[in-house]
């Protein structure tokens, strides 16, 4: 259970976060933390229920299954006596050779290089056919949204959209663009998405039914 002191809120309370396959109990500023714990062994039923009902981690381990925009890979850790971690996708498998210990943060940093590679094409694509110009697209490991959009030409993506299927990651780069034109959720903005995207409606209801499952991959148990 993640503790969280908070200088707004009025009352002790316990919070689901299931980005993060966790609860909170957040304890306002001045309240006794020996209360708090009391507050949540009362509630260690409800604690327990909604735990149960959460997406479970699937950390970057020898023999994990990760889905690579949306195809499963198994990944294989090697032990190996280079300096250098390589990392290697092929149709099936994710092959880390490391003489790292945890190599995680190195292959977080192959998805992050991964997605980028593969939504660059898409955003200029997008921004062609809108007449836009971008000057800045960020990768960033963000929980509560899968990206965002600066009007005058910036655009930001989570990392973990790597996991998902490739039509939702077109969605995903096409809303984005989209508010480059329409900065609101008017139905000008949703039909003008739904022309730039392979298939929003469908992309849409994935994310609705799976989004939690692709912040758990990386997380430690």
């Amino acid at each position: 259970m993640r503790v969280v002191r908070s200088a707004t809120a009025k009352r002790v309370a316990l919070r689901a976060d299931p980005t993060r396959a966790q609860v909170c109990l957040v304890i306002p500023k001045r309240f006794s933390e020996r209360k708090a714990w009391l507050f949540a062994e009362d509630n260690r039923a409800w604690i327990k229920r909604v735990l149960s009902g959460m997406e479970k981690p699937v950390p970057f381990v020898h023999g994990a299954v990760i889905p690579v925009f949306g195809k499963p890979r198994t990944l294989h850790i090697i032990p190996h006596d280079a300096r250098t971690t390589k990392i290697t996708l092929s149709d099936d498998r994710l092959e880390v050779r490391t003489n790292r210990e945890d190599p995680s943060s190195n292959i977080k940093d192959f998805f992050y290089a991964l997605l980028r590679e593969t939504i660059d094409p898409m955003w200029k694509g997008h921004c062609a056919t809108l007449k836009k110009s971008v000057y800045q697209v960020s990768i960033r490991d963000t929980r509560g949204r899968w990206g965002s959009c600066v009007p005058a030409g910036k655009l930001m993506f989570c990392w973990r959209l790597v996991f998902a299927p490739m039509d939702v990651v077109d969605y995903v780069v096409a809303h984005e663009c989209a508010h480059l034109v329409q900065m609101n959720h008017s139905d000008k903005f949703w039909k003008l998405c739904d022309e730039l995207s392979i298939d929003m409606a469908g992309s849409r209801q994935w994310l609705n039914d799976n989004g939690d499952k692709l912040m758990m991959f990386g997380l430690r148990r």
